[in-house]
Formats: structure tokens, C-alpha cells, sequence
């Protein structure tokens, strides 16, 4: 970034608005790797036996994170990096599907574990982009 882009993001409050959604945003994408870590999802080979025991809790969390994460999108397009806003949208509509899943008996047996899988995967995408853009 040249130094005239430096001073017109100040001025603008361009940087400081990508600073406080970059926070905001890590900040959420904290939580989602707390539930993941929390239900025993965090590696690839877990089972759903912690998320399934404690179904109740998860599904509380889910909405929480969910909730939260409608308004991270929307944070997300402050951010000057335009491929975190998509990985934040596709996380959350992952949490969306795997809150669905654990609310239907018939869902839960069947999409269940591919929705997981899901989440683990685009989560650690966001992850890696928002690393990315903190080292920069």
C-alpha cells in the first residue's frame, strides 16, 4: 500500500472500520472453533457421540453462533479482503444445516456427519484466511 492509500484510508476511516470487522469477525470465528472443540469435532476422524449426548446444549450454541454469524456477514464487507465475506456466509449456513440436522430425527442419522465434515472443512478455510490477513 502506498503511502497516499495509507493516508486516504485514515482519513476516510476505511482502515478503521476493516480493523474493527477483522476483529469482530476472529472474535465469532473464536466461538465456532470453541463449539467444534467443545462437541468433539475439531479433528477429522471425531465421532458424534459427545455432539449427540449433548444435543440440547449443542443446538443452544448453534443458535447463538448462527444469530451472531448473520451479523458477521454483513461485518465481513467492511473487510478489505473480499474472500472472507463468502467463508464467513458458508460457515454459518454450515451451522445453520447442522443445527437443522440435530432438530430433526431424520436429518440427524443422514446428513448429520457430512454436515459436520462440512463445517470442519470451510471453518479451517476462514481460519487460514483470517491468519493470513493478520500476519499481513
Amino acid at each position: 500500500m502506498s503511502k497516499m492509500e495509507s493516508i486516504f484510508y485514515r482519513l476516510t476511516g476505511v482502515a478503521g472500520r476493516h480493523n474493527r470487522s477483522l476483529r469482530d469477525v476472529k472474535d465469532w470465528a473464536a466461538t465456532v472453533e470453541k463449539f467444534l472443540r467443545t462437541y468433539g469435532q475439531w479433528r477429522s476422524n471425531a465421532g458424534l457421540d459427545v455432539l449427540l449426548e449433548s444435543s440440547g446444549d449443542a443446538k443452544f450454541d448453534l443458535t447463538g453462533i448462527d444469530h451472531n454469524g448473520r451479523v458477521m456477514v454483513v461485518r465481513a464487507r467492511e473487510i478489505m479482503d473480499r474472500s472472507i465475506e463468502p467463508l464467513v456466509a458458508k460457515t454459518v449456513d454450515d451451522v445453520a444445516v447442522i443445527r437443522k440436522c440435530l432438530i430433526s430425527p431424520s436429518l440427524k442419522n443422514e446428513k448429520l456427519p457430512e454436515a459436520v465434515a462440512e463445517l470442519r472443512a470451510d471453518f479451517k478455510k476462514l481460519n487460514g484466511a483470517l491468519k493470513k490477513i493478520s500476519n499481513v
